[in-house]
Order: structure tokens, then sequence, then C-alpha cells
């Protein structure tokens, strides 16, 4: 038979020091395991601690119980023991969460919307508005985009940290019962270049006032419609008289001169009446719608053989 080679001591040595090690590492790991609270456990915990007026223990353990299982009951329970240790911001958003996530019996919602009707009048209000998966954070609260988030009155320091790795840095001033709204856009704004003043515009020339006085030529236009008004109506009183003496010469069957010579006159003087009209008429027309000008003067020269008219500008 063969004989097994025996192992040096030396390899013996290692090999239970190795052993020994894994042994260690597999105790230490369900040691930690173990050791690992469930949410149960802690929602008992912080139950005994609100109980005891722990407050802030109570609230911490809630938080964590809410890490492990995101429930409203988890959620509300943390704004109970956050707004008992006087942390309103922190219990003012807690509350809106556990609201939020929806869950609530009617006792509960009625009791969170109770206490945030007296949180948010001594809180302010910070809006963010960023590109999406920018990460925020407003002190020792992480927002989401868009997002938003209760704080108390004053100064708070704001940062963020956009998708491309880009830090950014905001503090802002807010005043309870105000929202302030902080922007971290993807491109920073340029500041505005300051428009030139625009050029006035050339006053127009003031244009100059119609006199009030009538040009002189349409003063002499109007004398002389006038005329021309009394020339027609005397020319045509002595037509109808010259009509009348000629009837009287034709009763007297052509013997009457008298009768004739006054037909012929009064016909004559007639038609130059007409004519003094029509001249008159014609100057009044010319001087109201011609070039008018201050020398302007006309003449009329009226004879029994015919009328002229003379107009000089």
């Amino acid at each position: 038979m063969r004989k097994l080679r025996e192992i040096p001591v030396q390899c013996r040595a290692r090999r239970a020091v190795v052993v020994a090690g894994c042994l260690a590492i597999l105790t230490s790991s369900a040691s930690l395991q173990a050791e690992e609270p469930t949410p149960g456990a802690l929602f008992e915990q912080g139950q005994a601690a609100f109980a005891a007026k722990r407050f802030r223990q109570a609230a911490e353990h809630f938080e964590h119980a809410f890490r492990l299982s995101p429930t409203s009951q988890a959620a509300y329970n943390a704004g109970l023991a956050w707004d008992g240790a006087d942390e309103r911001a922190r219990a003012a958003n807690t509350l809106t969460r556990a609201i939020n996530l929806g869950g609530l019996s009617k006792d509960e919602l009625r009791e969170a919307s109770r206490r945030l009707a007296q949180l948010l009048p001594t809180l302010g209000k910070i809006s963010i508005s960023a590109p999406m998966g920018t990460k925020v954070r407003v002190g020792e609260l992480e927002l989401g985009v868009p997002g938003s988030a209760y704080v108390d009155p004053g100064r708070h320091p704001l940062k963020a940290v956009r998708p491309d790795g880009t830090a950014l840095e905001r503090e802002v001033t807010v005043a309870a019962g105000e929202t302030t709204t902080v922007s971290f856009d993807d491109t920073p704004r340029r500041p505005s270049e300051p428009k030139p003043a625009p050029l006035r515009p050339a006053e127009p020339e003031p244009k100059p006032k119609p006199s009030a006085t009538p040009p002189k030529s349409h003063v002499l236009s109007y004398v002389s419609f006038g005329a021309a008004a009394v020339a027609l109506g005397v020319g045509a009183y002595l037509n109808v008289r010259g009509a009348s003496a000629n009837d009287d010469f034709e009763a007297s069957h052509y013997t009457d001169s008298g009768a004739r010579d006054r037909a012929v006159g009064l016909r004559t003087g007639a038609f130059v009446a007409y004519g003094a009209g029509l001249a008159f008429g014609a100057l009044g027309t010319i001087l109201l719608f011609g070039p008018s000008s201050e020398g302007t003067s006309a003449r009329l020269d009226v004879a029994p053989t015919g009328a002229r008219c003379s107009v000089r500008f």
C-alpha cells in the first residue's frame, strides 16, 4: 500500500489561519445582518420614544423607518414627532409628504391638515427650478426637481449638482408666509447690455396758422359775385320791360315809334346787363379759384356796346 504523504507543519498552520479568517468574516456578516433594524422595530422604538416625549429621537426612528419602507404612516408619525420637537420646517415638510403619498385615515388627514395650517404662516417656502436630474439640497433636505421645501424665515444656503457634474451654490433670504423661487438654469445668464437711448425725432416746424382775414382776392371775388347777381337781375328786369314795350309796338300795328324806341333801348340795356353779369361772374370765379396774391386787382369797363374785364395778378 502507498503511504499518504504527510503535510508539512507550516502548510497546515497557513490553512488553519485561512479557515479561521473565513469563519470570522462570515460571523461578522451575520452579526451585521442581525443588527440591521427592521421598519417594524424602528416603528416600535419611535412609539416608545414619542410616549416618553423624546420627540427628536422618535422622529429620527420614524424617518429611518420611512427610508426603509416609505409609507404615509411613517411620514405622518415623523411629522408629529418633529412638531413636538419644535422643528417646524421639518414637521411641515414631513406632513406635506405624508398627505401627498396618500393612504392616511380621515382622522390622520384631518390632524395633518390642522397642524399644517398652524405651521405654514410661520414659515417661508423655497421653490426650485432646475434641469431634470439636478440634485438640490436645502440644508439637510434633498429635493427633487421641480420641488419645494418649507424653511424657517432667514438666510438659507442651497447647493445643486447638475447632471453634468457642475456644482452650484445659492443663498436666499426667505420671509415668513412668502415663496422664493430659485433657478438653476442650464446656462448662466449674460448681463443685459445697456440699450442706447432712442433718438428723439426732430420736431416738425410749426405750420403757419391761416390768417383769420380772408385774402384780398377772395374779397374781390365776393364783390364780383354780388355785382354779377345785381347785373343779371337788372338785365332780367330790362328784358321784361323791353318785351312789354315791344308788345305795345306790335299792338299799334307797328306805328308807335316811341314804343319801338323803348323796346330797342330796353332790350339793349338788358343785353348789356347780362354781359356785365357774366363778366362779373367770370371775374369772381377767377379771383376765388385762381392764384391768390395781395397784389391782385381787377377792372371792369361797361359800355352800351359791350363790357371789358381785365384782371392783374
